[in-house]
């Protein structure tokens, strides 16, 4: 992603996958819809298809922009391995890539909790230098055609790190504008 960061996030809209309530993925600006009407439906259906036990299972934040990017950030409870969750990732841009028509083609896909087995992970998937997590980028191709739906660059962090390097940002913004904050 070439653009910054925050300049990606201040174009971006943020939704919740609540069928037919506030906050549905059905896009709510008059600037045209990104998602084909039955992407509320579709994403309940593949809920219930993955498990009934997880049936309220869903992506904790989706952000759009749009120049046709998603971020899509998974974060797992305390104890719950997040190599049994990789694969969720990829099944909500698969479905979001189909859904949006094409509109939606580039994924940056975030998976943050505490617990990892790396024997698990697969050979797609690189440890960062630093140990602290892992990352994997990669097409992503319709199972079935084949065909290029996307790219997807995702993820696996550790919640101790995401706070950690949260800490040192603002400690940057506190040193610069000379503010004592008491954390």
């Amino acid at each position: 992603m070439k653009r910054s960061r925050s300049a990606s996030l201040k174009s971006a809209r943020r939704y919740s996958l609540n069928s037919g309530q506030p906050g549905s993925l059905r896009q709510r600006s008059c600037a045209g819809t990104v998602f084909e009407d039955d992407i509320d439906r579709e994403f309940a259906k593949l809920l219930v298809e993955r498990s009934n036990d997880h049936a309220a299972k869903r992506p904790d934040i989706a952000l759009f922009s749009k120049e046709g990017s998603a971020i899509i950030v998974e974060f797992k409870a305390p104890g719950v391995s997040m190599d049994d969750h990789t694969g969720d990732l990829r099944e909500y841009a698969h479905l979001l890539a189909a859904k949006s028509g094409g509109k939606l083609n580039r994924f940056y896909c975030y998976l943050i909790g505490d617990t990892l087995n790396p024997l698990r992970l697969g050979e797609t998937w690189t440890q960062f230098p630093t140990g602290t997590g892992w990352f994997s980028s990669g097409e992503l191709r319709d199972p079935v055609a084949r065909r290029q739906l996307g790219e997807t660059y995702s993820e696996i962090l550790f919640y101790d790190d995401v706070v950690a390097r949260a800490k040192k940002r603002i400690r940057v913004y506190q040193d610069k504008l000379q503010l004592s904050l008491k954390t």
